[in-house]
Formats: structure tokens, sequence, C-alpha cells
């Protein structure tokens, strides 16, 4: 299992969601909702209920492994 990925504070917490859920098709400001991000809010990184889609990818960033960009229209 890949080790889940927590933002170290809120600036980079700001930063992912900038990076990822603000362009996500399944984002907040998508017709669908997602609740990944809000789930990092309510549990800790050890707790079975944090996403598990948050993680690193092979390069050690951090990435959401739901993430699908918008396409433009």
């Amino acid at each position: 299992m890949a080790e889940k990925y927590r933002p170290a504070n809120g600036a980079e917490g700001i930063l992912f969601e900038v990076n990822f859920c603000d362009v996500c098709e399944k984002g907040d400001y998508a017709d669908s909702c997602c609740d990944i991000n809000v789930r990092t809010l309510f549990y800790d990184v050890d707790e079975a209920e944090y996403p598990a889609e948050w993680t690193y990818d092979a390069a050690g960033k951090p990435v959401c492994t739901a993430f699908k960009g918008i396409t433009p229209s």
C-alpha cells in the first residue's frame, strides 16, 4: 500500500487543492461532488477513513489518484 499524503500545513493544503481539486471533474466546483478533501480534514492519516487517493507518485510528489482534469468546453 502506498504512503498516504497529508499536507504539512494549510498553505501546502491550499496549493495541493489548487493543483488538483479546483481543476478536477469531481471537485467542489464541478457538477458532481467529491468528499476526498473533506475526509482529509476529519480523519487522521492513520485512520481507515482517511482517503487513500491522496498519496505520493514514483517521484515522491503528492498526487490525487482520483484526479480527472476538467476538459475545456
